[in-house]
C-alpha cells in the first residue's frame, strides 16, 4: 500500500518563504511554496511549510523599535532609511495576505532560534526546497540540509528543486557547503532546479542529484484559475506586461520600444517606489504592489511579457504568452538557461536589434507544452517516489 494512503502522513516543507518578515516576500517565493504544497497534497499527503529559521529571530527588537517609531511619528518626519523595512512590509500587504490565507504554516524554530523538539514528532517526512535554499547569503544552508534532524529519524529527507543560485557558487557558499557534506549525504533523495546543480552537488558533497521542475510548473494553468481567485488588472489585458525586478533605463527603453513597435499599451507590474514614507502614506493605492492573484492574471492575459525574473519567465511559458527575458546576471542565469533549454526557447533572451520583431518570433506552443508535460510527469514521479523512500541510516 502507498505510504500516503496508510494514515495521511504529514510532510514538512522548508523553504525561504516567511510571512514573519513581510518586507522580504516576493511573488515567486510565495507561489513556489503554495505550488509545492498543492503537489504534495495531490500525492495524498497532508503538509505544512516551515517559515522559521535558526539564524534569524522572528521579530528582532530593532525591527520592533523601528516599527513603533514609524507608526508613532508624523510621516513627514520619518527618515527613509529608518522606515525602509516597515515601508517594504506595507508595500507587500497584498502578498502577505496571500501567504496568510493560502499556506498552511508552522514554525520549527522558536523566537530564540532554538529547535522545537515537539515539532519533530508531528511530521513523517521532510522536504527542503524549492528556491535558492543552498545559497549561503540567503539563509542557513545547514538547516536547509536538515542537519537538525536526529540521525535516528527514519523517514524521508528530500531535497526538491533546491538551488545554489549559481552554476558556480561563491567561495563562501562552497566552503560552507563542503562542511555540510555529512548532512547532504543523509538526504534520502536529492533533486535540483538547474542542470548545473547536478555537478555542484556531486563535486561538493559526492551526492547524486537529478534536475526537476520548479514547483510552480508542476501545476497546470487551470489549477491556478480554479484554486485561486485570479484577477486581471484592466490595464494589463492585451498589453505589453513588464515585470522587471531590477529596473534601469535600458529595460525601460525595451518596454517602450516594444509597446511602440507592436502598437500596444504597456503595463508596469511593479509600481514605482515612493520617494518617502510620507508619499506612501498620502497615496497608498498608487504604491501597493499587486496581489499574487493579480500578478498571475496580468501575465496570463498579457499580449506579451518582458521580464528579468525567473518566475515571470516561468508563468509566461505556463500560460503560453510570448515573452522576452532580459538577462539578470546579478540574480543568476542558470535557472533561466535550464528552463529555456528544456522547452526549446533559448532564443527568448533579448538580443540586439528590433525588440518587437524578436517578440513576434513564432513559438511552437504545442511543442513547449509537450516538453513541459513530460518533465512535469517525471518530476512528480521523483517527488512521489522520494516521499516513499527509506532512510539511508
Amino acid at each position: 500500500m502507498d505510504v500516503a494512503q496508510q494514515s495521511k502522513r504529514r510532510v514538512l516543507i522548508r523553504t525561504l518563504m516567511r510571512t514573519t518578515t513581510p518586507e522580504h516576500l516576493n511573488y515567486g517565493g510565495l507561489l513556489q511554496a503554495w505550488a509545492l504544497q498543492q503537489a504534495v497534497r495531490g500525492l495524498g499527503y497532508e503538509c505544512a511549510t516551515d517559515e522559521s529559521r535558526p539564524d534569524v529571530p522572528i521579530r528582532p527588537r530593532s525591527r520592533l523599535l523601528a516599527r513603533t517609531v514609524v507608526k508613532a511619528a508624523p510621516p513627514a518626519l520619518v527618515p527613509m532609511k529608518f522606515a525602509r523595512n516597515q515601508l517594504e512590509a506595507e508595500l507587500n500587504e497584498r502578498l502577505l495576505r496571500f501567504g496568510l490565507q493560502n499556506l498552511e504554516r508552522v514554525r520549527v524554530f522558536g523566537r530564540d532560534g532554538r529547535l522545537d523538539e515537539d515539532a519533530l514528532d508531528d511530521f513523517d517526512a521532510w522536504v527542503v526546497g524549492s528556491d535558492q535554499v543552498w545559497r549561503s547569503d540567503y539563509g542557513d544552508v545547514l538547516s536547509y540540509l536538515l542537519d537538525f534532524l536526529p540521525k535516528s529519524f527514519a523517514g524521508p529527507r528530500v531535497a526538491y528543486a533546491a538551488s545554489f543560485g549559481s552554476a558556480e557558487p561563491s567561495e563562501e557558499s562552497a566552503a560552507l557547503s563542503r562542511s555540510a557534506g555529512e548532512a547532504a549525504r543523509r538526504l534520502t533523495a536529492v533533486s535540483v532546479r538547474e542542470d548545473s546543480g547536478i555537478d555542484v552537488t556531486r563535486e561538493l558533497w559526492g551526492v547524486k542529484a537529478e534536475r526537476v521542475l520548479d514547483p510552480t510548473l508542476l501545476l497546470y494553468p487551470h489549477d491556478y484559475s480554479e484554486r485561486l481567485s485570479i484577477e486581471t488588472p484592466e490595464a494589463a489585458r492585451g498589453a505589453v506586461v513588464s515585470y522587471v525586478l531590477d529596473p534601469d533605463q535600458r529595460k525601460r527603453a525595451f518596454t517602450e520600444d516594444l509597446a511602440n513597435g507592436l502598437g500596444l499599451e504597456s503595463y508596469q507590474m511593479l509600481p514605482p517606489p515612493p520617494r518617502s514614507y510620507a508619499a506612501f502614506v498620502a497615496d497608498r493605492e498608487r504604491y501597493l504592489r499587486p496581489s499574487v492573484e493579480a500578478w498571475i492574471g496580468a501575465i496570463a492575459n498579457a499580449d506579451c511579457v518582458l521580464t528579468d525574473s525567473f518566475h515571470g519567465c516561468a508563468f509566461a511559458i505556463l500560460f503560453s504568452r510570448p515573452f522576452l527575458v532580459v538577462p539578470n546576471h546579478q540574480r543568476g542565469l542558470a535557472r533561466f538557461e535550464s528552463l529555456l533549454q528544456l522547452v526549446g526557447l533559448t532564443d527568448r533572451f533579448i538580443g540586439e536589434g528590433d525588440v518587437s520583431r524578436q517578440m513576434r518570433r513564432p513559438i511552437d506552443w504545442g511543442q513547449v507544452r509537450a516538453s513541459l508535460e513530460a518533465d512535469r510527469l517525471r518530476s512528480m514521479e521523483f517527488l512521489g517516489s522520494a516521499l516513499n523512500s527509506p532512510s539511508r541510516l
